[in-house]
C-alpha cells in the first residue's frame, strides 16, 4: 500500500533497453510468448525477470553477472523442485524499508506431479550478492499458478490460482491467499507458508505490497480483487500471529464499482487488441487476454487500496465497514 501521494509528475532523464525474448533464446535456447515481464528498482541495482530468466543491470543500463541467466540459479544447490526446474512465473520486489530483494518463481517437472513456490531473500541491498534460499510445497494444495506476492509489516503476501491437474487435464480449484514469515525468511531460518484456499468464487486478486521509503507506514497482510464479480472490489485479510503461527482469512470489505463489461470480444482468449509492432514480432499480431477477465495492473489496484486504507484504519478497532 502507498501511505502518501507522489509528486504527481516525474521527468524521464535516461533510460535502457531490458531484456527480450532473444535472452530466452541465448539462455535457454528456445523462444516463449508471453514474456510475463517483472521487475523492480532498488537504490543501485535494477532486476528483470522474464519467463526463465533473470538479468541484473546497475543504473547505467550495464549487465551485471555476466549478463542474463537463468532464474532457478538463485536456488542452486537446494535440491527440491527449485533447483532442477525453472518454469517461471516470476516476481521481482525490492523492500525499501530493509534493503532487501525478493525474487521467486513457482516450479514443477513436466510430469505435474509435484509443485513448489521459489523464494529467494537477499542477505543484502546487493542483488548480485548472497540469498536466503526457501521452497514451499504445493503438493496436496493444487498447481499454483500466477502466483503474486507482497511485502507488508510481518509476512511475505503470496496469491495464486490453484489448478487441479487429472492426467492431461486441469480444473480451476479456487483461489489461495498466503502469508510468509518474513523476519525468518530475512533471518535465513526456517521459515513457514500459512495459506487458505477460499474457493473458486473469488478470482484474480494482487497482494499487498508496502511502499514506504521513509519506514513510517504499516499494513496489514491484505488481498485484493475486482474480478470476483462486475460491480464489487472485495478485500481480504490475513490475520496471523507468527508467535504460534495461527491465522485466518476473512473478507473485511466489499465496496460497490461502476459495472464494467469483461468480454472484449469473441476471439480465443480475446486476442483483439492490437500490439505495439515490437512487441509482436515476439508474441503474434495481438494482446493475448487470460480466462475472459480484464486483469487489472498491481499499481491500479495498489491505488484502489489506496483509497480503502484510511477507512480500513479508521475501523480496525472493531467497526463494521
Amino acid at each position: 500500500l502507498q501511505i502518501a501521494p507522489g509528486a504527481g509528475t516525474t521527468n524521464q532523464t535516461g533510460g535502457f533497453p531490458g531484456a527480450s525474448n532473444n535472452d530466452n533464446g541465448q539462455v535457454l535456447g528456445f523462444l516463449i510468448a508471453p514474456p510475463d515481464t517483472d521487475g523492480d528498482v532498488g537504490p543501485n541495482h535494477f532486476v528483470q525477470m522474464i519467463n526463465s530468466v533473470t538479468t541484473i543491470y546497475d543504473k547505467n543500463g550495464n549487465e551485471l553477472l555476466n549478463g542474463p541467466f537463468a532464474s532457478n540459479a538463485f536456488w542452486d544447490g537446494v535440491g527440491g523442485n527449485c533447483e532442477p526446474f525453472n518454469q517461471g512465473d516470476p516476481i521481482v520486489l525490492y523492500d525499501e524499508t530493509a534493503s532487501r530483494w525478493l525474487v521467486s518463481q513457482f516450479a514443477f517437472p513436466d510430469s505435474f506431479n509435484s509443485f513448489s513456490q521459489c523464494v529467494a531473500i537477499s542477505q543484502s541491498a546487493d542483488p548480485t550478492a548472497g540469498y536466503n534460499r526457501y521452497e514451499f510445497s504445493f503438493d496436496g494444495i493444487g498447481f499454483n499458478d500466477y502466483p503474486k506476492h507482497g511485502i507488508v509489516d510481518d509476512s511475505i503476501t503470496m496469491i495464486a490460482n490453484l489448478f487441479r491437474i487429472r492426467g492431461p487435464f486441469s480444473s480451476f480449484d479456487g483461489t489461495y491467499l498466503g502469508v510468509m514469515d518474513k523476519a525468518a525468511m530475512y533471518a535465513g531460518q526456517p521459515a513457514s507458508l500459512i495459506g487458505f484456499n477460499i474457493g473458486r468464487n473469488e478470482f484474480g486478486f494482487v497482494a499487498g505490497d508496502l511502499d514506504d521509503p521513509a519506514g513510517t507506514g504499516s499494513s496489514p497482510a491484505l488481498f485484493a480483487t475486482a474480478m470476483s464479480t462486475s460491480n464489487r472490489f472485495d478485500i481480504w485479510e490475513i490475520d496471523v500471529n507468527w508467535a504460534t503461527e495461527n491465522a485466518s482469512a476473512n473478507q473485511i470489505a466489499s465496496i460497490p464499482v461502476t459495472p464494467y463489461d469483461g468480454d472484449l470480444c469473441g476471439a480465443p482468449r480475446e486476442a483483439c487488441v492490437p500490439m505495439d509492432m515490437r512487441e509482436a514480432a515476439y508474441m503474434g499480431k495481438n494482446l493475448d487476454m487470460r480466462d475472459g477477465r480484464v486483469l487489472l495492473e498491481p499499481r491500479t489496484l495498489a491505488k484502489m487500496l489506496d483509497a480503502y486504507t484510511a477507512l480500513y484504519n479508521a475501523n480496525r478497532s472493531g467497526n463494521s465497514l
